[in-house]
């Protein structure tokens, strides 16, 4: 895996998290 791809997953993550904490409360 090299910085690319770990910069991706990373914005990806964040999405998730931003958009899971948005509707859970």
């Amino acid at each position: 895996m090299d910085q690319q791809d770990l910069k991706l997953m990373w914005k990806f993550v964040r999405c998730t998290l931003m958009a899971i904490g948005r509707l859970d409360i």
